[in-house]
């Protein structure tokens, strides 16, 4: 049955949840998420609820996911998990006055180096965000970073290794043995990769979320959306994505403030696009000292 909480509250509902926070009398402040009604009982959504529970099991003890304490199905699909907090990064760069003052910089350093942590230490185990966005990131209250909702996930490498994962962890596999299908739309348009958003190509890797997570820094360095124009529809949006050729096709606040070489890891063409988390993460160092300078 799903648990009785005290002095609950009501937090932003996600695409599959209704979500509120309360205190539990055995782990203390929690978050508890059931499925919304109109997903109950179908069972493409139900399937990826039970991998969000063990992707979530799984990787939070190993990186910023929170745990998960208990889950069911009575009366309908719920889970008990890990109190963080209730600020996103949206709510963080929303509050922030830019340009950036030094010590915002330096948070968004830490913020951006723990992001790039996780998912590579999320793709060491073969699993795959693909829903990385400003609203999928919630802050402590030290601001440091936990990524949630895992719902669209997806598996690469071998499933055996998977497999051995989840055992050697203690973890209990559920529901299918397989995470969020391919070749469909997943994710959203400014912030997935336009092939991925689009689903005309659909072999995901790391460079999937490096792809969000680079994005997702130019915002909060800049405070200018990069992709995700308001007034634009989720088309136009993936087409802009996808028509990212040459350093022409970005916009010039772009290069002014990362230099040429941010094109290889926004480049439309999944197959021409770096993988390379370790350069990516000495540019971006290196576009928050010119920031820290200027901001002097």
């Amino acid at each position: 049955m799903i648990p009785q909480l005290k002095n609950t509250i009501t937090c932003k509902q996600g695409n599959m949840s209704e979500v509120q926070a309360g205190e539990h009398p055995d782990y203390g402040r929690v978050v508890l998420k059931s499925i919304t009604p109109r997903l109950e009982g179908v069972p493409r959504f139900e399937s990826r609820w039970s991998q969000e529970i063990l992707i979530s099991s799984l990787l939070s003890l190993h990186t910023n996911v929170p745990k998960v304490f208990e889950y069911g199905v009575i009366p309908k699909p719920w889970y008990l998990q890990e109190w963080i907090g209730i600020k996103s990064l949206r709510d963080w760069m929303n509050s922030r006055e830019y340009p950036l003052k030094a010590n915002d910089l330096i948070t968004a350093k830490n913020i951006i180096d723990k992001l790039f942590e996780i998912i590579h230490i999320s793709s060491s185990f073969g699993i795959i965000h693909r829903d990385i966005t400003p609203e999928n990131i919630i802050l402590n209250s030290l601001n440091v970073p936990f990524i949630v909702d895992w719902g669209l996930a997806t598996y690469v490498g071998e499933k055996l290794k998977i497999e051995k994962n989840l055992y050697l962890n203690n973890i209990r596999n559920i529901g299918e043995n397989r995470l969020t299908e391919e070749w469909r739309r997943h994710g959203r348009p400014g912030y997935a990769p336009p092939e991925q958003a689009n689903a005309f190509y659909d072999k995901a890797s790391i460079k999937n979320d490096i792809y969000s997570i680079v994005v997702i820094a130019l915002e909060m360095l800049s405070g200018q959306i990069v992709f995700d124009k308001p007034g634009l529809n989720s088309l136009e949006v993936i087409t802009m994505q996808q028509n990212i050729y040459t350093l022409n096709d970005l916009e010039p606040w772009i290069i002014e403030i990362c230099g040429h070489e941010i094109l290889n890891f926004l480049i439309g063409d999944p197959e021409k696009r770096s993988i390379d988390i370790d350069y990516v993460i000495i540019l971006l160092k290196e576009v928050i000292e010119c920031l820290m300078r200027k901001s002097a």
